[in-house]
C-alpha cells in the first residue's frame, strides 16, 4: 500500500493516524518509582485504602492522558495516593480511646 493511497484524493488532511502519548511507555517505570517514593511516606500517613487508591488512579490517568507539566502533577497524585493507601499510622484515633474505656471499665469491675 502506498502512502498516497491511505488518504482520499483531494482531502485537505488525513486523519488516519492514531497518536499515543509517549509517557505511556514510561508508565511502568513511573509506577515503580512512585512506589519507592511512597514507601517512606507511609510511616506518616494514616491508612485509607479507598481514597488512597482512588487518588492514585486519578494520578495515573492524569500522567498518561495529559501533556506539558501535567504528568508531574499526575505523578505527585499517584505517590500521595499510594502512600495514603498503604499508610501505617492508626487512621482512627477514637479506636484507641474505645479500647482504653474498655480497660477502664474492666478495672472498675475487678477492683
Amino acid at each position: 500500500m502506498l502512502l498516497s493511497s491511505a488518504c482520499p484524493v483531494g482531502a485537505a488532511s488525513c486523519d488516519d493516524v492514531t497518536v499515543i502519548n509517549g509517557l505511556l511507555l514510561l508508565f511502568p517505570f513511573a509506577v515503580v518509582l512512585a512506589l519507592l517514593i511512597a514507601s517512606p511516606l507511609t510511616r506518616f500517613l494514616p491508612r485509607r485504602p479507598l481514597p488512597g487508591w482512588s487518588i492514585a488512579i486519578i494520578g495515573a490517568v492524569i500522567f498518561v492522558s495529559l501533556s506539558d507539566w501535567w504528568p508531574l502533577l499526575g505523578f505527585a497524585f499517584g505517590v500521595t495516593g499510594i502512600a495514603v493507601a498503604r499508610g501505617e499510622r492508626i487512621a482512627e484515633p477514637h479506636a484507641a480511646q474505645t479500647s482504653g474505656s474498655a480497660t477502664h471499665s474492666t478495672k472498675r469491675s475487678s477492683g
